[in-house]
């Protein structure tokens, strides 16, 4: 199955798996449906993952127990110990070290996941899934295919980092006020 095709059947089945979710912010004071969409930040265009953002301040408040400046700083910290991340994963896929590109898929899976980066958790679940099944002969991507993946990954990690460190700057010095 081609890449795209592969990421395209993977974005249907988590968006019908979120439409069908009810998530736990319907009864909150805090969180709603409405401060959610609201809160959606910087949608990258032209994205095969273009249906999940890249931050969402409202996920990432909500795993910090509403704490704007903590946020801020985790962000800050995300950016700062993944710095060079995005090189290593393109030296993997330019070597072919799959291990080693599953292993920092599923660090960044993990790290920005917790944090309110869902483009980048969602990504990073699907190439580790791609690259763990390569692995294990349970695949029909070839080499090409997972270089491309991993050299996305590489990519939407770049660009994450950079929104990380704009929105912890941001969040962090208390610019950003809890919404009302």
């Amino acid at each position: 199955m081609p890449l795209v095709a592969a990421l395209r059947l993977h974005l249907k089945k988590r968006c019908a798996e979120r439409e069908e979710d009810t998530g736990v912010e319907e009864g909150t004071d805090e969180v709603t449906e409405e401060n959610v969409t609201e809160n959606v930040l910087e949608m990258a265009e032209c994205s095969r993952w273009e249906d999940i953002p890249i931050f969402d301040r409202a996920d990432g408040v909500l795993r910090t127990a509403g704490d704007f400046v903590f946020l801020g700083e985790m962000l800050l910290l995300f950016a700062d110990s993944n710095a060079g991340e995005d090189g290593r994963l393109r030296e993997f896929a330019a070597d072919g070290e799959w291990e080693s590109a599953k292993h920092s898929a599923h660090s960044l899976k993990g790290s920005s996941g917790n944090l309110g980066l869902c483009r980048l958790a969602e990504q990073a679940r699907w190439t580790e899934t791609a690259l763990a099944d390569h692995m294990a002969g349970r695949s029909e991507l070839d080499e090409n295919d997972l270089r491309s993946a991993v050299l996305s990954l590489a990519d939407l990690a770049s660009e994450t980092m950079e929104l990380a460190r704009r929105q912890g700057t941001l969040l962090s010095e208390g610019t950003e006020e809890a919404p009302s």
